[in-house]
């Protein structure tokens, strides 16, 4: 399913994948926030700079949920670690008693 959404703030409409839509901490009406910033006395250009700066800003933050997937998956990687360090100490332990019953 496509989406018709602007790619860019100010910029013409394109169909976007919705997968590719950048997720947002909170939703923001660019339009509106430029027209906000010329009647606070700011020159257009100028205002879309500022809502383009905020929009881009607003897409980098790390969210609960990033930090939860990634802690997820670095958990999961240590057990496999543990599981494979415990392994490799049983063969060592093994190789050890084997070693001291043939030659002890």
């Amino acid at each position: 399913m496509m989406v018709e959404r602007s790619t860019e703030p100010f910029g013409r409409r394109t169909a976007v994948s919705p997968a590719r839509l950048p997720t947002v901490a909170y939703p923001i009406d660019t339009h509106a926030a430029v027209q906000d910033l010329e009647t606070a006395g700011v020159e257009r250009p100028v205002a879309e700079a500022i809502v383009s700066t905020v929009v881009r800003a607003d897409s980098d933050f790390v969210r609960k949920s990033d930090l939860d997937a990634a802690i997820a998956e670095m958990r999961a990687q240590m057990a496999t670690l543990e599981r494979r360090l415990v392994l490799a100490s049983l063969v060592i332990a093994g190789l050890l008693f084997t070693a001291i019953r043939f030659f002890g």
